[in-house]
């Protein structure tokens, strides 16, 4: 049995959180030669979106989707002191994210992605 499966590494959309997107809408479009499960999407045909994730999900139509993303992303006072609520934290920024910039997609893949949240180590 074939399981598809979107794994996409999610960066910092926020020029300033939570009003602010530094990530633009733009036109996604995919090469004439990529096969996607859903047949009616064209390769001229393109998503409109502020992220690669709408039009990878309607290309895949993956059982699951996992998105990476670093702490570093955190953008807003967590409820506790401990990891464990800086995690819930950014999970929480990246929800809101997916539900603003597409809240038909994101009712659709709510109940299967989970979110990693990565530690953002090493040094720049």
């Amino acid at each position: 049995m074939e399981v598809n499966i979107l794994v996409h590494v999610i960066g910092n959309p926020w020029r300033r959180y939570p009003d602010s997107y530094a990530w633009q809408e733009v036109k996604y479009s995919l090469d004439e030669d990529i096969e996607c499960r859903e047949r009616s999407l064209r390769a001229e045909e393109g998503v409109r979106a502020r992220t690669t994730i709408p039009i990878l999900y309607k290309c895949i139509k993956p059982e699951h989707v996992i998105l990476i993303v670093q702490d570093t992303i955190l953008a807003s006072q967590p409820r506790g002191e401990s990891y464990s609520c800086v995690i819930e934290t950014v999970e929480s920024q990246i929800r809101r994210f997916l539900e603003d910039v597409s809240g038909d997609l994101y009712s659709e893949i709510r109940d299967k992605t989970r979110i990693i949240v990565a530690p953002g180590v090493g040094s720049l």
